[in-house]
């Protein structure tokens, strides 16, 4: 696709030699349009890949944060946290760069420079509900029933949430160099045994929570602009239930990652959760159940699994009531 056609409702389109390295090479006089199009969706795959755009259409999605540089007001300080006390208020640099969190030319998945040209992308650790809420809310823009905002209002938006995320620890590690070197030095002086790895310690557990919080809060108020079925919250007005369910859920899943037992961490993985019952569905309440084995000992393609499991957590539960 190289273009839009006159009439505003087709693409014009050059057909491309691909190499082996996947390179396309253009063929000159190939074009041709496309008439009477709604909509266009473009399923990449798991890695992106718009390389079939044309340059202008795909750079505010491909083009790096580090691209992109944004002013710090002069005496902003951060928000005290954990590490505050150790390593002090460390004045930011003159200019830093946007963190994952805001896509620096994109704003809710809008090209600023072209805001028909839209992208779903998923940044949270709850990718699934996160990429539903952002196809609810370009649909949403797409219809009219959330205005779709001026170019300069999207950038001045894009650097609200800029400051919000220098509040957070893990976030502005990566925006600010001067903040980074701060960090990098309690490190160095702890001799590489720092509080932060130990994911025990209920300073890294505040900085986790934070995040989570931060991540999800800016989630719900994506949903609330789309008015998707479901709330959790914002980062304002704090979260509600089910936000906090989605935040202790991601807890519970890193420290499932890294609180092993030392008897079976040969075999347990994430998933084999001691206690599955904490997770459940925030829909119906459904609470998750135990496999009837470990994870890495069910064969794939098994066309029982579903019953065994079934019939194994009817066992455990409820003696003599099921058999395999």
């Amino acid at each position: 696709i190289i273009g839009v056609t006159e009439s505003g409702w087709g693409v014009r389109c050059m057909k491309h030699w691909l190499k082996r390295d996947t390179k396309y090479i253009p063929i000159p006089g190939s074009e041709f349009d496309i008439e009477e199009i709604d909509t266009i969706i473009f399923c990449t795959g798991y890695r992106p890949n718009v390389s079939m755009l044309e340059p202008s259409l795909r750079n505010s999605f491909t083009t790096s944060n580090s691209n992109k540089r944004m002013r710090i007001p002069d005496g902003w300080k951060m928000k005290p946290n954990p590490l505050t006390e150790e390593i002090g208020d460390i004045e930011p640099i003159y200019q830093v760069t946007p963190s994952y969190h805001v896509s620096a030319f994109l704003y809710d998945g809008m090209a600023i420079s072209n805001p028909s040209m839209m992208f779903i992308h998923q940044i949270t650790d709850n990718p699934l509900i996160e990429i539903d809420a952002r196809a609810w809310l370009l649909l949403s823009y797409i219809t009219g029933k959330t205005e779709v905002p001026s170019p300069e209002e999207m950038e001045r938006r894009n650097f609200e949430d800029t400051m919000r995320d220098m509040d957070i620890y893990t976030l502005r590690y990566d925006m600010d160099k001067a903040y980074a070197i701060a960090v990098d030095k309690a490190y160095y002086d702890a001799g590489g045994d720092h509080w932060t790895y130990d994911v025990n310690d209920p300073r890294t557990q505040f900085l986790q929570k934070e995040l989570n919080i931060h991540s999800t809060g800016q989630l719900g108020e994506r949903m609330r602009r789309a008015g998707y079925p479901l709330d959790f919250g914002t980062r304002d007005e704090g979260l509600t239930k089910q936000g906090m369910d989605i935040v202790n859920f991601n807890e519970m899943s890193t420290y499932a990652r890294y609180l092993e037992d030392e008897s079976t961490a040969e075999w347990r993985t994430f998933r084999d959760v001691e206690r599955p019952d904490k997770f459940w569905s925030i829909f119906t309440g459904t609470k998750a159940i135990p496999f009837f084995c470990r994870w890495l000992d069910i064969e794939l393609g098994d066309p029982d699994i579903l019953r065994k499991n079934a019939l194994s957590f009817e066992l455990k539960n409820k003696p003599g009531r099921a058999s395999l």
